[in-house]
């Protein structure tokens, strides 16, 4: 049988009882039913039709976190609509291009970014309509409604439906060019979820509808916390998964991620399960525990999902030493493909040595490691090559046919996805990934990939977090070069941080300048942008404003 994501949205809507709750806003303390949920999601898609939003029209989202993004994004799947999301970080090129390359028609607006969006609606001909959340002109030229109109009568029945080959479009996040729209199906999303929800239980997929709903009335429910901003496909796919079995999304419109206020709705509203992009939330976590334990509020929480960017080994570590009975899930993946492997830490595993910070994966028989020639690496041999999955990956780039090519190749008859994340295949069949390739460093002739260097990096006692890059150099090619942030009170000390690093790293793998800042700007989704940062690091090399220091070895 083939899946309609919206479909399967909208029988959760009919099924799960009216009282339990959907939805919880816990930065405002606001609570959405599924009753609420149901009437409010169907009164949506009847005005967006009337509005002349139709089947294959793309929708963009340029909002925050809140109970009005999971109403409209289930409304938009259900009339077959496609979503398009907008990163509210994005620079003024960046969001027109968003917009143009999407031929967004319509767009749910947080009033905070209306103007904004004002300045540059004279240049997007395709966008007609705005739904706003919150209190804001409308940008002139564009008809607009109030997202309160959710709670207004229909003007007419809402037309669902039902093509598991509708769209759904994840723009990515920018880093290596301008944002690309990874091309998904209704269809291979809600396997996507499926397989995360029913491995709970075992492997057994549901062979029909009336199945599903079986196994759905069977299955307990889960309450999962998505803090992770929803235009960021961490988000927005956790609210889908969780809401198409039936559980409780419980969220945060604050502006801000807090640390302290996730725990407390853990403890608060009994969240099972929070996914996070590495260390930008796994990291105040950990502080935010070591100054509050919160000795026996956190039963309900049974595991932390990592990713999107790097879970240092240390940091995990110490949060399943901090609760015991935790389990993190470290996962690899992208915009365009499902889980490439995973990695499991838990207080018995001991997972995340000191000795060895690396990512060790087990993968599953769609995913396999090739050589640049496209020729499968074997285990044990010690060449490196670059990850690939087969089955649940995107249908390609949004009107980018060459780039399209590039990452999603046919080897041997089976259509894989390249993201270029290199690792190599040990002899027991584990994957130990090693980076990203467009950010490796050729330094001397030898490779070094920057999330290594971090990882060792950020488990001194001294730094708060880091970014490395390569830096043009006449005899080296390209000089390994970490910029840090220290945690308050401590000082830098050259000798003694390269001493260090030599008992984890070979001696070309330690940097060779060291450029301290107050802050490595990391976006909302927790990765880095690497360009940004070799501009930076380049910059304090030939000039050392009077605002960094340089030290080089």
């Amino acid at each position: 049988m083939r899946w309609h994501l919206g479909t399967v949205l909208r029988q959760s809507l009919e099924h799960v009882p009216a009282e339990r709750v959907a939805i919880v806003d816990f930065h405002t303390g606001r609570k959405t039913t599924w009753g609420d949920l149901r009437r409010r999601v169907a009164n949506l898609s009847a005005h967006l039709q009337a509005l002349g939003i139709q089947r294959g029209d793309r929708v963009a989202f340029y909002a925050r976190n809140c109970p009005e993004y999971v109403e409209g994004l289930l409304a938009v799947l259900q009339i077959g609509a496609v979503h398009v999301n907008v990163n509210f970080r994005y620079t003024t090129g960046e969001l027109r291009h968003v917009f143009a390359n999407s031929d967004s028609r319509a767009v749910f607006l947080g009033a905070e970014f209306a103007d904004r969006l004002a300045d540059i609606t004279e240049q997007l001909p395709e966008l007609v309509a705005c739904i706003l959340i919150g209190d804001a002109p409308v940008p002139a030229g564009m008809q607009g409604i109030r997202h309160d109109i959710a709670t207004a009568s229909m003007p007419n029945p809402p037309q669902y439906s039902e093509d598991p080959d509708d769209r759904f479009l994840m723009y990515t996040g920018g880093t290596t060019g301008l944002p690309k729209g990874t091309i998904w199906t209704q269809e291979k999303l809600f396997r996507m979820f499926g397989v995360n929800y029913f491995a709970r239980s075992g492997p057994r997929y549901p062979a029909d509808n009336d199945d599903l709903l079986s196994m759905l009335r069977n299955n307990e429910c889960y309450t999962e916390a998505v803090v992770a901003p929803m235009m960021h496909g961490l988000g927005v796919y956790s609210v889908l998964c969780t809401l198409s079995f039936g559980g409780t999304v419980v969220t945060s419109s604050a502006p801000r991620f807090s640390a302290q206020g996730l725990l407390r709705a853990v403890a608060d509203h009994g969240v099972n399960v929070f996914k996070i992009p590495g260390d930008a939330m796994g990291k105040p976590l950990l502080e935010a525990l070591d100054a509050d334990p919160m000795t026996g509020q956190l039963d309900t929480l049974r595991m932390i999902i990592s990713s999107a960017a790097v879970f240092s080994a240390h940091i995990k570590r110490r949060l399943v030493e901090r609760v015991p009975h935790l389990l993190i899930n470290d996962i690899l993946g992208g915009s365009e493909s499902a889980a490439l492997g995973n990695a499991i830490s838990s207080a018995a595993s001991h997972a995340g040595s000191a000795t060895d910070a690396s990512l060790r994966l087990q993968a599953a028989d769609c995913v396999k490691v090739f050589t640049p020639e496209l020729k499968e690496v074997v285990p044990g041999s010690g060449e490196r090559g670059m990850v690939a999955r087969s089955g649940l990956i995107a249908e390609g780039y949004f009107k980018d046919p060459v780039k399209t090519a590039a990452t999603f190749p046919v080897i041997d008859g089976e259509r894989y996805c390249l993201l270029g994340d290199w690792a190599e295949v040990l002899a027991d069949g584990s994957i130990k990934f090693l980076g990203r390739g467009n950010v490796c460093i050729n330094t001397g002739g030898e490779k070094v990939f920057p999330e290594e260097v971090e990882q060792v990096l950020k488990a001194l006692d001294s730094v708060d977090d880091c970014g490395v890059v390569g830096v043009d150099d006449a005899r080296w090619g390209s000089a390994v070069t970490a910029l840090l942030s220290l945690k308050a009170g401590h000082a830098f000390e050259l000798q003694a941080t390269c001493l260090q690093l030599r008992e984890c790293l070979a001696d070309y793998k330690v940097p060779r300048h060291f450029v301290l800042v107050d802050d490595v700007n990391r976006g909302p989704n927790g990765k880095l942008d690497y360009q940004r940062l070799s501009a930076r690091a380049a910059a304090a090399l030939v000039s050392n404003p009077d605002c960094l220091k340089v030290f080089s070895r």
